[in-house]
């Protein structure tokens, strides 16, 4: 009764002051006003109240109090509306959550990676400086001195330890400090302390910090304050333990080491900018100092270059335009899922027309007909969201574990649903609803006129041309995402290394941390392959200081060819070439193929003339007139300075990285001649063969149980993971790209079979007057495809445009590929007209006796 009351008092008020504005005498307008009444003194009183006074007009702070009065009992009504409604209701509700599920989760990825604050004090002004060749610890003082956008300035080295405890024989990360790294990443020890600048010196007992991992795996969790670790031969005092959550730079660092302590070439500079400086001045003021300090003579290589990239930056690396892709492509989704849902408002404001005219003509005003369908769009959109939220959260479980191994190196704690992902979760519910019920509110607002009481039969124009519209929108938001993916899809069937140009099945790949004894690992290495292959019948082994697609190869500068010096034009880098140290073996192992002249053999031994085997690419870039270059020199700065090489062989090119689909310049040494401390050993282990990890373990023990055996994985896994970034970008871009077609699909299916339904007389009176069944339905069926042809247009400009600034994620396509876009036009054409087929045929069954009978 309320309700009626409110909607009259409206009526009556309009009313009212529309007879004053005519002339009519207060007391006449009132008693005209209150004459529409039949309902008895009780209304009739209720209703005075109401009615304002004829000297005391409402103000609008008032006439906004009495609209928002309105919205509990448009509450109440919409709640019931949406429950007698259910099949609308469960509907709309899964194609929001769908869309809001999708946006939420990759912006939850997003906002975790790129947007989070980092976890340092002041993360957003902290920087990476790297030099050539490095910044050298006897020059800090002066880097410091000469960049005063620099707040402070801290450095640090990598290095690999050895922890020779009993029962504990294991390889331990390293990082070397200065006294003010620490504090400026703002570490807190969970247990004792960090030393005081000056504290330590060289003379001093050696001190170190560990790691919370280390400290519950070695010690048990005893009390490490004043306990020693012996490292690489040297004891070290512990002074306390940093926790799990210490973000070291992104490294998996289990100790921390004073650079006072310990000798290092180098360091790497970690910088905080002033808060009124910029990148660009840093940048500046370090690459000034750069050609003023003395720097290491590798540094010759590239040029006084100084490279200030912020810690963000370095941590996100190649992943940014990933996550911004799929985050792009979530937002079509979600656009997709908009459409459909302003398909199922339109239906529904179609046939609520009478509702709301009946309303209108009882007194409701407009303003009271918008706010109830405000009311009830806005509860779409809050149970929208909290089930895209679950879905979110549910989506997040699965992508998070199979997110790239260094796909970032942030902490994937980063990556959880707090108060910032909420507020955009249901702002996200809002907007799209606000953009999916806008036409249905216009639409509706139209049929609450009196006279669409009346209104029968075929649908409105302005409908009709939304839903057209929306369908031509929908193909063309599908035909982006679509191509989108096909060009991932592409891009990942080229760099899977299906064919490297060496053997990946059935090879069993182990790291080893070697001492840094070079004729001890030679002889270690003697050994342990000849034990395999005794201890194994059928196992072969071959050891190398890195494997293919492993990311980690070694790089020199190649100073001269036949003793001619190499020149380097000004701007331009010189030539480089990636050496790997390998084992006699290593060839046969990997199964690669020798083209001219021989593999490294059991002759190149540390007394041997220095050699070295080349891959056909810097055969070619050496000697580009030579078809043979067997004989051929090569001077080349690896480390320990520049060596002349005697080429003697020349072998195939295989794939090193798995971002790129060309081979690099590559060059064989003999381990022998080049014994350096990292290695791999490789076991080409046959099918039944009974070699398995723990015999390798065992016969590393055999030979010397000091050395530590580390990864033990396969050639394939590491093939694999080489591709693992474009890999997870396909398969979450695929994911898109299909939801994306069943919405488009559904939504041209749902369009044209509610058009079939109202058009339902217009089918009957023209089949009556003569038309074919058949020419029924080639009409709906030709409209259908004129709207989808419309959005494979608009679908393939816009793909082009878009495609064509994202490039970068695309690797051996081309990213305007006229065969793709075919392709996914035909496929996207094919499934429409599937689609479209079965309302066009219940349009073309329409008996026209029935269909006139029920009109």
């Amino acid at each position: 009764e309320s309700s009626v009351v409110e909607e009259l008092s409206i009526h009556l008020e309009d009313h009212y002051r529309d007879l004053l504005a005519r002339g009519v005498p207060e007391d006449e307008a009132r008693r005209r006003a209150l004459a529409e009444l039949d309902d008895g003194d009780d209304l009739e009183r209720r209703l005075r109240r109401v009615l304002p006074g004829p000297s005391l007009p409402v103000p609008p702070t008032t006439r906004a109090r009495h609209w928002l009065a309105g919205v509990p009992g448009d509450l109440r009504y919409a709640t019931r509306t949406l429950l007698r409604e259910r099949g609308f209701t469960v509907v709309a509700l899964l194609t929001l959550a769908l869309g809001i599920g999708a946006v939420t989760a990759m912006f939850s990825l997003v906002h975790g990676l790129l947007l989070r604050q980092l976890p340092y004090p002041h993360g957003d002004r902290l920087a990476t400086v790297v030099a050539p060749g490095m910044i050298l610890p006897g020059n800090l003082e002066q880097w410091r001195e000469g960049a005063p956008s620099l707040e402070r300035l801290a450095g640090f080295n990598l290095s690999d330890g050895m922890l020779n405890e009993p029962r504990n024989v294991r390889r331990l990360l390293a990082m070397v400090v200065t006294d003010d790294l620490l504090p400026l990443l703002g570490a807190q020890p969970i247990r004792g302390r960090i030393w005081s600048p000056g504290e330590v010196g060289a003379g001093d007992a050696r001190v170190m910090l560990i790691s919370e991992r280390l400290w519950t795996e070695v010690l048990l969790g005893e009390d490490p304050t004043s306990r020693t670790l012996t490292i690489d031969g040297i004891p070290h005092v512990i002074l306390g333990v940093l926790p799990e959550e210490f973000h070291s730079l992104g490294y998996g660092v289990d100790a921390w080491v004073p650079l006072a302590q310990h000798r290092v070439p180098s360091l790497q500079g970690v910088a905080r900018l002033r808060t009124d400086a910029t990148a660009e001045r840093a940048q500046a003021e370090l690459s000034a100092v750069g050609e003023r300090v003395e720097a290491l003579p590798i540094a010759e290589e590239f040029g006084r270059l100084v490279r200030l990239q912020m810690q963000r930056d370095v941590f996100t690396g190649d992943s940014r335009p990933a996550l911004l892709l799929l985050f792009a492509a979530s937002g079509c989704v979600l656009l997709l899922a908009c459409a459909n849902l302003a398909n199922l408002l339109l239906s529904r404001a179609a046939g609520r027309g009478r509702e709301l005219a009946i309303r209108s003509a009882l007194g409701a005003g407009r303003g009271a007909l918008l706010r109830q369908l405000l009311v009830e769009h806005a509860c779409l959109a809050i149970a929208g969201g909290v089930l895209g939220l679950l879905l979110a959260w549910s989506m997040l479980r699965v992508l998070v574990p199979l997110l790239p191994p260094g796909f970032v190196r942030l902490p994937a704690e980063a990556i959880r649903i707090d108060i910032v992902v909420l507020a955009a979760t249901f702002a996200a519910a809002m907007l799209a609803m606000a953009l999916a019920g806008l036409a249905p509110t216009f639409a509706s607002m139209r049929s609450a006129a009196p006279m669409a009481v009346m209104a029968r039969g075929t649908p409105a124009r302005f409908t009709r041309r939304w839903r057209e519209t929306l369908i031509a929108a929908e193909t063309a938001i599908a035909v982006i995402l679509l191509v989108g993916t096909a060009l991932l899809v592409r891009t990942y069937l080229t760099l899977r290394p299906s064919s490297p140009g060496y053997e990946t099945s059935d090879r069993v790949v182990a790291r080893l941390h070697l001492p840094d004894d070079p004729v001890r690992n030679v002889e270690l290495v003697r050994r342990l392959i000849r034990d395999i292959e005794l201890a194994s019948p059928g196992v072969r082994a071959a050891a190398s200081y890195e494997v293919p697609l492993s990311g980690m190869i070694a790089a020199g500068r190649v100073h001269a060819v036949d003793g001619d010096p190499v020149e380097v034009p000004p701007g331009t880098r010189p030539p480089q070439l990636h050496v790997n140290s390998v084992s006699p073996e290593y060839i046969r192992v990997l199964g690669v193929t020798i083209t001219r002249g021989r593999a490294i053999a059991e002759t190149d031994s540390p007394g041997a003339e220095p050699i070295i085997v080349l891959n056909e690419r810097a055969a070619r870039q050496f000697w580009p007139e030579l078809d043979d270059p067997v004989g051929r020199r090569l001077t080349v700065d690896l480390i320990g300075g520049a060596r002349e090489l005697v080429v003697v062989g020349v072998f195939g090119d295989i794939r090193t990285s798995g971002n790129s689909t060309s081979s690099r310049p590559q060059g064989l040494l003999s381990y022998e001649q080049a014994p350096w401390s990292r290695l791999r050993v490789i076991v080409h282990v046959p099918p039944g063969s009974s070699f398995d990890a723990g015999t390798l373990r065992e016969a590393v023990e055999r030979i010397d149980p000091t050395v530590p055996v580390g990864e033990i994985t396969t050639l394939a896994a590491i093939a694999s993971r080489a591709v693992a970034t474009p890999r997870y970008q396909m398969a979450m871009m695929s994911g898109f790209g299909v939801l994306a077609l069943l919405l488009a699909v559904i939504g041209c299916y749902g369009v044209l079979a509610y058009s079939v339904a109202q058009r339902t007389r217009e089918f009957g009176v023209r089949m009556a007057l003569g038309a074919a069944p058949r020419a029924i339905q080639n009409a709906v069926m030709g409209r259908a495809g004129l709207l989808v042809m419309v959005g494979l247009v608009v679908g393939g400009a816009g793909s082009m445009a878009i495609v064509g600034v994202i490039q970068s994620s695309f690797f051996g396509v081309i990213p305007v590929d006229p065969a793709t876009s075919a392709l996914v036009a035909i496929a996207l054409l094919a499934i429409s007209m599937v689609a479209a087929w079965l309302p066009a045929r219940r349009a073309a069954a329409v008996d026209p006796v029935v269909a006139l009978r029920e009109e």
